[in-house]
């Protein structure tokens, strides 16, 4: 048994010329699919039925939607009711007068103002709506309400369904802002306590369109009341759902725009599908396409079916005071002056078992733990500090408590001892401080199995005994069957505390929080950027744009794991870079986030500004000194007589308040009698700094070359990344870092795809087939290619811990170097394009494309001279594993595989010289430096830099790159794969999808076949 919803938005109806005028049918056949198990349809219009709010464009909105009743009516007989609520396109302005203005803006200068006349005078410009709306209700409904909130009930099949329409535009203006609507939401306080089964509560604008008076407690009231709330206005669908402290759990479904000014590009709704009999929901949203039908999109889809948030009223209200420590996200972030919040930003990290008994343990996301029965016999979590585990207490709290359960959030620290007594005094210092002293007798004559205890930080109390603490756990699972513990990573279950506890621990489940990967990492930067960009601003193109730029970004400031990914790191991150667009931060290059992140520790930690300089500097010749050091780590005595060689050298510092404020600053990090540098981008971003302090030293300038020369070597090419951050207009370390990009491969002349020199590889691949476009949505490809790099990742940067024995290296060893080289020069040129002369760009640039060249000029011809021993090592291992019996098909499959490989890997030499130079910026640069190599290679190497970002497809430069490579085979290849990527990874219009198929960039057929499978695709969804 279920009901589908049809949600329209934003019609925007002017005339009976109206483009969607003759799309009923179209938009009814949407639902066929679904009405088989459906026992009714709500059809619901979230605002802007109209353009202007005339008689004569209503009665064209009536002969669209009764086209659509009748087209499902003939599919299937079965009840079907409208549901409208007024968008400010409903509101006729011409009726507008200053009365209505004054009256208007006095009550949004005070709200307490607000009385009947003030509504009638606000809501008089929608009367020819509300006749439009009379004549579409179903005949003997239930309605009860006024002109801003009616409530439609409906009993289906024994379900209560009440679905609100919300007046939120009675106040709308001509020219609507975002911060200026107004809602007397005291007025319907009352409805909080209403109990039915489904509630839906549409409304036209989106809750960030309100005023600061109106926002926080009508958004309280709507997501108190709603399991599902409805909007449009702003033209982004999108689905998603909310966790809050007071409201508790709901989800949104926003609405699309069914007709804008270029409706055959973005005309689009939802359709949701609610299980009345489980209580799941779906939502599916169809888009206009080129085939002049409406197609499923896995763009703002759920696909699969999702509980429907439940709206149980829990007895322990929270306080106050702890819903502010519940919501807090670890640091002050903000969108255009509004604070963020914990839920508006949060996305659950992923954790791994922790079970030393198995040889496969699995990764498995936190949410799971939002299953209650999961925690039965207790769970325990590990992981490093700022690893988020507080945050996602804070989340289960939330959680839990909007499903009627009472949670009890505990510290550490506020376990004084491990007796009965202090665990109880604990749980009710607990309650009080979240619920109130007036809920402890309640709270202790609850049942068992519906309280949680979330114990955060438990190696952080005073109890530090293996046996007391198998007690204070022990103590927990005899009062909560279910309960979460957090503690350090080097909390030792298994060997210290388990065996003080006899069998009592024997279902607590240990699992480690893990930092988080590239998936989670691009979930949270889109995250972000739907946060901030909540105002309508960004459509979805622009959103996808934006979250490259900045996934990107990181990948390039967390510099493959010297930077933490964790969750604070990447939102102070976030933060500066979404800060940068106003303020040139930006432009700066990497160095400044560096210093920004080292900078806010320091503010964290509360030292005072006029000090930070003293202290990164004291900090840059400690760097220098753990540089000796073979662990990068010194003893508590050494630290001391660095300090007193640095207070006589430099100035005074006191050793012990210089020691404390750098371990609460998180610059350093203490273990035992050691201490070093917490993070590795600390020691390295510092050493940077020391050496570009240095730099008219000889020894300093003798090690610089000497670190250039062995770039495969880790702490060299590190060092040598952050020196560019301070050191890169030093004409001598630029001489260095060039003569380390000329020196591999030296012998070998750059690849020039002129057909000659490529001829034998391209015969190896000739026979392969033609690359084929699938047409995946670019932001599933996205989510594939990330989880890929997750799969694939183990933590390794493929950096020599120590530099060889002299003589030549292998072609590993050279092709590292090179390619760490071509990363360092690659960000001096994007990061300091105002610092470095024109021409000095342009030679820099050659020197960035001929490098990836040469080395795969070197690649070929390595690979024709061991091919055939690589043939038949293939071969033996296929024979190994039994896989092919015919030893024909075996060397056959073979040469196969290997082709593929050439092919992979040469497209990967040109990918590498096109990310190292990408940059919207350097285009005009990048195309000179091209011309003056004047091969076909570099031109490509130019093309896909402008392939590597979205926006309008190059046609120009493409056509001239397909002539280019018509005579190299190996070339045209690396031209499709290139193309294929930005197809996947951008959004490319139909048009030119197909005009790239008349190029022959893309096979034709294989488009064809595409479309083929697209289109059956998404009718089966």
């Amino acid at each position: 048994m279920t009901a589908v919803v049809l949600h329209l938005s934003d019609i925007h109806i002017r005339s009976d010329k109206d483009w969607i005028l003759d799309k009923a049918d179209n938009i009814a056949a949407c639902t066929y699919a679904s009405l088989a198990e459906a026992s009714v349809v709500f059809i619901i219009v979230s605002g802007d039925i109209a353009f202007s709010g005339k008689a004569h464009q209503y009665a064209e909105a009536a002969k669209l939607f009764q086209g659509i009743r009748s087209a499902i009516e003939a599919e299937k007989q079965l009840p079907i009711h409208f549901i409208f609520c007024a968008g400010n396109h409903d509101c006729d302005f011409s009726l507008g007068n200053k009365t209505r203005t004054l009256a208007l803006n006095g009550v949004r200068a005070d709200p307490s103002q607000f009385d009947e006349s003030i509504l009638e005078t606000g809501a008089s410009l929608q009367s020819e709506y509300r006749r439009f709306e009379e004549a579409h209700l179903t005949p003997g409904e239930t309605r009860v309400g006024d002109i801003l909130w009616t409530c439609h009930r409906f009993t289906i099949e024994g379900k209560e369904i009440v679905i609100d329409s919300i007046n939120v535009a009675w106040c709308s203006n001509l020219h609507e802002s975002p911060g200026t609507l107004i809602f007397p939401h005291e007025r319907y306080a009352q409805r909080i306590n209403e109990v039915t089964d489904i509630r839906l509560s549409t409304l036209h604008h989106p809750l960030n369109w309100f005023s600061q008076a109106s926002y926080r407690p009508f958004r309280e009231l709507i997501r108190s009341v709603a399991n599902v709330v409805i909007s449009g206005h702003e033209h982004v669908g999108g689905v998603g759902e909310d966790f809050h402290s007071e409201s508790g759990h709901s989800a949104y479904m926003e609405g699309c725009v069914l007709q804008s000014d270029a409706p055959e590009k973005d005309s689009s709704f939802n359709i949701a599908i609610l299980n009345l009999d489980e209580g799941t929901y779906r939502s599916t949203r169809f888009q206009w396409s080129p085939e002049n039908a409406y197609n499923a999109t896995d763009v703002g889809s759920w696909s699969d079916f999702r509980n429907l948030p439940k709206k149980e009223r829990n007895p322990f209200r929270i306080t106050d005071t702890f819903a502010q420590v519940i919501s807090d996200p670890g640091g002050v972030f903000q969108s255009k002056g509004s604070p963020l919040t914990l839920a508006d930003l949060y996305v659950p990290p992923d954790m791994q078992e922790a079970d030393g008994r198995t040889e496969q343990r699995r990764i498995l996301s936190t949410s799971v733990l939002e299953d209650a029965d999961r925690l039965e016999g207790g769970v325990l979590l590990t992981g490093e500090e700022k690893v988020g585990a507080t945050s996602l207490l804070f989340i289960l709290f939330q959680t839990f408590h909007s499903r009627g359960l009472i949670p009890i959030y505990v510290r550490g620290a506020d376990l004084k001892g491990a007796s009965d007594k202090d665990m109880d005094a604990a749980v009710r210092k607990a309650v009080t401080e979240q619920y109130g002293a007036g809920c402890l007798e309640r709270f202790e004559q609850t049942q068992k199995i519906k309280k949680i205890l979330l114990l955060d930080d438990f190696d952080d109390g005073p109890i530090k005994a293996s046996a007391q603490r198998a007690r204070l756990l022990t103590l927990a699972n005899s009062r909560f069957s279910r309960f979460v513990v957090t503690a350090n990573e080097v909390f030792d279950l298994d060997g210290s505390v388990r065996p003080h506890a006899e069998d009592a621990l024997s279902e607590l489940k240990e699992y480690k929080i893990l930092s988080m990967g590239y998936s989670l990492r691009a979930r949270l930067v889109k995250r972000w950027f739907q946060r901030t960009a909540a105002d309508g601003t960004m459509d979805e193109e622009a959103m996808l744009c934006k979250c490259d730029q900045a996934e990107r970004l990181l990948d390039a400031i967390l510099a493959r794991n010297i930077v933490p990914s964790l969750p604070l790191y990447l939102l102070t991150l976030l933060q500066s870079i979404d800060a940068g667009s106003s303020s040139g931060f930006e432009e700066s290059g990497l160095g400044e986030y560096y210093d920004f992140l080292v900078k806010e520790g320091l503010r964290t930690a509360g030292i005072q500004k006029q000090h930070w300089s003293s202290m990164i500097e004291y900090c840059s010749h400690l760097a220098w000194l753990l540089h000796a050091t073979e662990h990068k780590e010194i003893t508590l005595d050494e630290l001391r007589a660095f300090n007193e060689r640095f207070s006589k050298e430099q100035h005074r510092v006191d050793y012990e308040t210089r020691l404390r404020d750098l371990l609460q600053a998180r610059i350093l990090a203490q273990h035992g009698q050691y201490v070093r540098f917490r993070y590795h981008y600390i020691y390295y971003f510092l050493k940077g700094r020391f050496l570009a302090s240095q730099l008219t030293d000889l020894a300093t300038q003798a090690y610089i070359r000497e670190c250039c020369a062995h770039l495969y070597v880790r702490e060299n090419a590190n060092t040598i990344l952050f020196l560019a951050h301070h050191a890169f207009k030093d004409p001598m370390f630029l001489d260095c870092v060039v003569a380390a990009i000329t020196e591999p491969f030296r012998s070998k002349k750059p690849i020039q795809f002129i057909g000659s020199d490529t001829a034998p590889v391209a015969e190896f691949i000739r026979d392969l087939p033609k690359l084929a476009y699938n047409g995946e949505d670019p932001e599933k490809m996205r989510d594939n290619a990330n989880r890929t790099k997750d799969a694939i990742a183990n933590g390794h940067d493929g950096l020599a811990d120590k530099k060889r024995e002299e003589g030549e290296l292998d072609f590993l060893a050279e092709l590292i170097a090179l390619f760490k080289t071509v990363e360092i020069l690659g960000q001096i040129v994007k990061n300091q394009i105002a610092s470095v002369p024109r021409e000095k760009r342009v030679d820099l640039l050659k020197l960035l494309m001929q490098g990836p060249l040469r080395a795969l000029s070197a690649y070929f011809d390595m690979f024709m001279a061991d091919r055939e021993v690589a043939e038949r090592e293939i071969a033996a291992m296929l024979e190994k594993r039994s896989t092919i019996s015919d030893p024909n098909e075996r060397q056959r499959v073979a040469k196969r595989l290997l082709a593929h490989f050439l092919q992979l890997v040469s497209y990967g030499f040109v990918a590498k010289a096109v990310s190292s130079i990408s940059s919207d910026a350097l285009q005009e640069d990048i195309d000179a430096a091209a011309r003056s190599l004047g091969s076909p290679a570099s031109r490509l190497i130019a093309l896909g830099v402008r392939l590597d970002s979205p926006g309008k497809l190059p046609r120009t430069e493409l056509s001239k790159t397909v002539r280019d490579t018509q005579g190299d085979f190996m070339a045209a290849r690396v031209l499709q794969f290139l193309t294929l990527r930005r197809l996947y990874m951008f959004r490319t219009t139909a048009q030119d999808q197909q005009w790239l198929a008349s190029q022959n960039v893309l096979d034709i057929k294989a488009q064809q076949a595409v479309s083929f499978r697209t289109r059956h695709t998404k009718h089966l969804k």
